[in-house]
């Protein structure tokens, strides 16, 4: 069974006492209380009921507050402190705040003394956790290193100019960037909402002057999606020996829906009358109604404007004064956990929601409103989740064409290491998964000189801004066969023109290389026979030249002895200007110098 709460009050009036139990009981809180209201009781209880909360009076005819405040100082500095008073003035509490007080809270307004006591515990286990990290830091960086991954809160360092040189894994569910995202590229002040970041700079450089730490300093900040989340920071100076400031360590708490919780509760009757009139999403006012257990059972509808009717198409007449489950023809009535919830606690909650019977999508806030009661803003998304599936669908459609191009496809992000490899892209680096290729570098996905030069290029390519075109490589495949490709690199940037990294395509062209290589080696070929049919044909022509000249010659010494000429030239009569070139037989260039008989004669 979980240990009680122990709670000490400092009160007068039972009946106040009484009536905080009860609310404290309805919160949730498991408690064993002592009730005392003068100085001495007050000091025995701190030795001996070492409470671990304090609630307490301001004014009191033995005591009062601030002595019990500046007791609790000295002997529990943590002890979470609460004024729970029937009056008390803005100059009073806030003295009362500087003294030490997390809290106060006002007697007519006690719906609000359950989430101060929740904050009061949070901030007091933030404190215990952020000491235990120091003192971690103390023995050694890398046990702070461990207890930090293992916290529950956003813990962090930052150098003297407010750059993160540390953030643990959390920050990525309370911010949505990851550490690598912030170290060494975020200043703290880098994710301040624009309407309050200057000043929000200033109060935190003014603490960095002073060497001061600071407690619960909040800021609103933008998430990656651009949501807005509210921290409370508390943060430590660290100085070196000779007391410069080197930095500060600290831890975050997201305070987000505790501060909606306190805006919610503030909102008065008025206001949500102003709602009706001038908002743009619907707005309905409800009371929840109980079985005589106590049970929610359903929920009255009691007022709605103007957007409600034009969003779901029922008109005020219609719905006001009536049970939800007889508006909507549903039981039980739509979201009563939700809702139920919602009363009890005094949190408000936003959620989205499909509803069926009327095909729409919804988000719906919901905030307490007076006893039992409760508002709901809603608004219809339908139009946005139908977008949002219909660039879920395009993001999936590009994603498959990238998977079935041919050519190798990967993105990398400004340190060259792959967030994005295709199925090509896959074979070429011989793995079988893309979570292989994913946070690694060409340094470790191709070892040696290839790797190197390949990363050399991502390098340039982000750190310059230009792209890398037709760089022909080649690589080793499986079967250890060289291929041969073409690769583009271009930058990508962000909407702010920044280089976050780079596209990269490889285009296979082996086999354009080899058949660029095949015709070279015809060529070659080619001219090694030429060069052979010029010798021959030269060899030829000259031997049918001797040949002729050695016939004519035979024919004049038959003629000069009277005897018939043997040989048939009559050919030779025939135009034979048209012979050929002893260095180029193939072409006739010149004139023959070869003469009949008769001209010989």
């Amino acid at each position: 069974m979980e240990k009680p709460l122990r709670i000490l009050i400092v009160e007068d009036n039972t009946s106040d006492v009484e009536i905080v139990k009860r609310l404290l009981n309805k919160g949730g809180f498991h408690f064993t209380d002592k009730v005392v209201d003068s100085k001495e009781e007050f000091l025995s209880a701190m030795s001996d009921f070492e409470p671990e909360l304090i609630l307490c009076d301001y004014s009191m005819p033995r005591f009062d507050g601030m002595r019990a405040l500046l007791i609790r100082k000295e002997m529990a500095p943590l002890t979470p402190f609460i004024l729970v008073t029937g009056s008390v003035n803005e100059e009073v509490a806030v003295e009362c705040m500087k003294a030490g007080a997390d809290d106060y809270v006002l007697k007519q307004n006690l719906i609000r003394l359950v989430p101060a006591v929740k904050a009061a515990l949070e901030k007091q286990q933030t404190i215990r956790m952020r000491q235990e990290a120091e003192a971690a830091l103390r023995i050694s960086e890398e046990r702070f290193k461990q207890i930090a991954e293992a916290a529950g809160e956003f813990i962090w360092e930052i150098d003297s100019n407010g750059l993160y040189t540390y953030v643990n894994k959390i920050s990525e569910g309370i911010l949505g960037y990851s550490s690598n995202e912030i170290v060494g590229k975020k200043h703290f002040y880098d994710f301040f909402v624009p309407e309050l970041a200057e000043q929000l700079k200033t109060d935190a450089f003014q603490a960095f002057a002073d060497k001061t730490g600071f407690k619960r300093f909040e800021n609103a900040n933008i998430h990656k999606d651009g949501h807005i989340v509210i921290l409370s920071t508390t943060g430590m100076p660290v100085l070196d020996a000779e007391g410069n400031l080197l930095g500060y360590r600290g831890v975050d708490t997201d305070i987000t829906e505790q501060k909606k919780a306190e805006l919610a509760l503030r909102e008065s009757e008025e206001r949500f009358r102003n709602l009706y009139s001038n908002m743009a999403e619907g707005v309905c006012l409800q009371k929840l109604v109980f079985d005589h257990h106590g049970k929610a059972i359903d929920y009255q509808i009691i007022g709605v404007n103007q957007q409600y009717e034009n969003i779901l198409g029922i008109k005020q007449e219609d719905v006001v004064g009536k049970l939800a489950s007889e508006v909507y023809n549903y039981s039980p009535a739509p979201y009563l956990p939700v809702y139920s919830s919602v009363v009890n606690t005094g949190i408000p909650y936003t959620f989205e929601s499909f509803y069926e019977p009327m095909n729409k999508h919804f988000s719906i806030s919901v905030s307490p409103w007076d006893k039992d009661g409760f508002a709901t803003i809603f608004a219809d998304i339908t139009h946005r989740v139908k977008a949002e599936e219909v660039l879920r669908q395009e993001r999936m459609m590009l994603r498959t064409l990238i998977d079935h191009i041919p050519d190798s496809i990967f993105v990398k992000d400004a340190q060259g290491r792959k967030i994005i490899s295709n199925p090509a892209d896959l074979i070429i680096m011989q793995l079988a998964t893309e979570a292989e290729a994913i946070g690694k570098t060409d340094l470790e996905l191709y070892p040696g000189e290839s790797g190197q030069a390949w990363y050399n290029d991502d390098m340039s390519v982000i750190t310059t801004g230009q792209p890398l075109l037709n760089k022909e490589g080649y690589y080793i495949d499986e079967n250890g066969n060289k291929r041969w490709q073409v690769t583009y690199k271009i930058p990508l940037k962000d909407e702010a023109g920044h280089i976050i990294g780079l596209v990269g395509i490889g285009h296979d062209i082996t086999k354009q290389r080899q058949t660029e290589e095949e015709i070279r080696q015809k060529v070659k070929e080619l001219a090694l026979s030429n060069d052979e049919l010029t010798r021959f044909n030269r060899l030829a022509i000259g031997r049918e030249m001797r040949m002729i000249e050695l016939k004519q010659h035979c024919n004049r010494l038959s003629k000069q002895l009277g005897l018939a000429e043997p040989y048939n030239l009559d050919f030779l009569k025939q135009d034979v200007s048209q012979m050929y070139d002893d260095k180029n037989p193939s072409i006739p260039l010149k004139k023959t110098n070869l003469k009949t008989d008769s001209e010989s004669d």
